[in-house]
């Protein structure tokens, strides 16, 4: 409940942001590893962000629905989350400005940087590759073995398998993952419970209750 009709109509706005831009890129908090931490999955664009400030807000929002989740999975003991960003069908041509993900980067190091437990990036384009070598010399030695980069079946299989069961993959993860690939954006984001996990009835119906 919002206190001001300022405060409503900016709600409304942001609202709007993050609509429009999953529209554009899916992300979704869905399953969670063998520790119940929540996954945030990213997957490839299907159209070029034109709008900086609706790409940060639904960055941050989805951030914010992991971390979330995970407090709800432990009970309040844990606000950790796994990210799993998915480049398989990646264009360069359709990635978002440079100029926002440099503003989503600056607000999830000042803000989440406690909050990453791993980072995985599947078939991560040569640049990230090159990028990554270059820095991880560099990189506190506890950062460096939160980020995975991993090409390949069975490389995903080798990663996957040492954190994720089946019953919490989608098959891009585990050839053997048993959560569907299909995934309905308008209903994570207006049905499912901002702190449930996209297939958890259990939550969601704790919630109804």
């Amino acid at each position: 409940m919002f206190e001001t009709e300022e405060e409503t109509k900016l709600a409304e706005i942001f609202r709007s942001f993050i609509v429009m831009d999953l529209a554009k890129q899916s992300a979704f908090v869905r399953g969670h590893d063998k520790d119940g931490f929540a996954m945030l999955i990213v997957k490839p664009r299907s159209e070029k962000s034109t709008n900086d400030e609706a790409f940060v807000a639904t960055q941050v929002f989805v951030v914010e629905r992991a971390i979330a989740t995970t407090e709800a999975l432990s009970q309040g003991k844990r606000e950790m989350m796994v990210v799993v960003l998915d480049f398989g069908k990646f264009k360069s041509s359709l990635a978002p400005p440079w100029s926002a993900i440099k503003a989503i980067v600056a607000i999830l190091q000042h803000r989440y940087s406690e909050r990453l437990k791993r980072l995985v990036i599947i078939d991560p384009p040569f640049w990230m590759r090159t990028i990554y070598g270059l820095l991880r010399p560099f990189l506190d030695p506890d950062t460096c073995a939160k980020f995975v980069l991993v090409s390949g079946d069975k490389q995903k299989t080798n990663v996957f398998s040492g954190f994720l069961d089946s019953d919490q993959a989608m098959p891009f993860m585990l050839p053997n993952g048993t959560i569907s690939d299909s995934v309905d954006i308008d209903r994570f984001l207006r049905t499912v419970p901002f702190h449930c996990l996209y297939d958890d009835a259990s939550l969601a119906a704790a919630v109804a209750s």
